[in-house]
């Protein structure tokens, strides 16, 4: 087996070296193909990117120019609510009006509660009579 080996060692080493160069063009095919497919995906990502982008800015103008039609919806309605209210302030049937409505409830309420508060006592007082027999008379101003 040596003297074979020592006869071929010329064609040995080019069959070496051929493989060598041939795993040698394999790897730079190979680097040259990656390289190719990451040029590729990156381009794909910046268009993606570009576009994604793109549809974000036209979203967003077209909210800030929502938000600022219905904030001038909004001054619009507050300025003729405003409006609405001075003149009806100004208006003197609606000032009789309001001053005969404060006035009322101001002397009607006054004798609803005094009316409340004699009825309230008079109901309590009925009410702590059945126990009084049991409580020595403590449960009528109790109850009252």
């Amino acid at each position: 087996a040596g003297y074979a080996a020592h006869a071929k060692r010329e064609d040995i080493a080019g069959l070496a070296a051929k493989a060598r160069a041939r795993a040698a063009a394999m790897h730079t095919a190979g680097k040259e193909s990656i390289a190719e497919r990451t040029a590729l995906v990156k381009a794909k990502v910046s268009a993606a990117y570009a576009a994604a982008s793109d549809r974000a800015a036209a979203r967003a103008s077209s909210a800030k120019a929502a938000a600022a039609t219905a904030g001038a919806k909004v001054v619009d309605a507050t300025e003729a609510a405003k409006a609405k209210s001075k003149e009806l302030a100004s208006d003197p049937a609606v000032q009789v009006t309001a001053a005969s409505a404060v006035g009322g409830a101001s002397v009607l309420g006054a004798g609803g509660a005094a009316t409340g508060l004699l009825a309230g006592g008079a109901a309590g007082a009925a009410v702590g009579l059945v126990p009084a027999l049991f409580t020595f008379g403590l449960s009528i101003p109790f109850c009252a």
